[in-house]
């Protein structure tokens, strides 16, 4: 039994507040930072304004390329002349121009996918660059036709 001056109110404390939502844009990033192809962001003009570390990695550089032309960062020189309008051509929706090669970044070269980013009311106001290295060439062996066995429907 405990003894008290006068009636108390036993304090009810409230639910604890829900946690605030995850915002998307961080799991855009840790998604755009950990993804395993080399992801490059281009203004339509080619001008870099964002590129992962694998991109980075794969060609040897750093975070600095941002605000370059993309075709001078990640295209060989000879190669530059036909990059810079595929990627404007892309930007403006122009069929066929979903793709780029360069010799540069791996033995074999480096594919490119270029994908338009588009906002709410349609203009393409970026494109995503994803690339992989060119893979080695596998060889395909034809299987031989199997020996006839027993008579055949000519004998």
């Amino acid at each position: 039994i405990v003894e008290t001056e006068g009636l108390t109110t036993p304090e009810v404390t409230g639910p604890e507040p829900a946690p605030p939502p995850p915002d998307p844009n961080e799991t855009t990033r840790r998604v755009f930072e950990a993804a395993s192809s080399a992801l490059v962001v281009v203004e339509p003009n080619g001008v870099i304004k964002e590129a992962n570390r694998t991109a980075l990695a794969q060609f040897g550089r750093g975070a600095d390329v941002v605000r370059l032309d993309f075709a001078d960062q990640f295209l060989a020189e000879a190669e530059r002349v036909e990059g810079r309008p595929t990627l404007r051509a892309a930007a403006a929706g122009v069929e066929g121009t979903d793709s780029l090669v360069s010799s540069l970044g791996g033995p074999r070269g480096f594919a490119w996918r270029i994908l338009p980013l588009a906002r709410a009311d349609g203009m393409v106001d970026a494109l995503l660059l994803a690339g992989e290295p060119v893979p080695e060439p596998v060889e395909i062996a034809l299987e031989p036709d199997p020996e006839p066995v027993g008579p055949t429907p000519e004998e």
